[in-house]
């Protein structure tokens, strides 16, 4: 599973399997399967995030 932040509601049906997903606006990573979150990131409507560091602290 992928991460990502969305900043805006999307919708997307695979192209690969008989599945469906939807995301809204959230401050939060969200968990999602690849395909769907690299849909959202060629969209514009998310932002991948690095899934080892969500929630660590980056050190300066």
């Amino acid at each position: 599973m992928a991460k990502a932040i969305f900043h805006r509601e999307f919708h997307y049906s695979s192209r690969t399997r008989n599945a469906g997903w939807s995301a809204y606006p959230k401050a939060e990573a969200q968990s999602f399967p690849r395909e769907f979150i690299e849909a959202a990131v060629k969209a514009g409507c998310a932002e991948r995030v690095d899934s080892n560091c969500v929630g660590r602290e980056v050190p300066a």
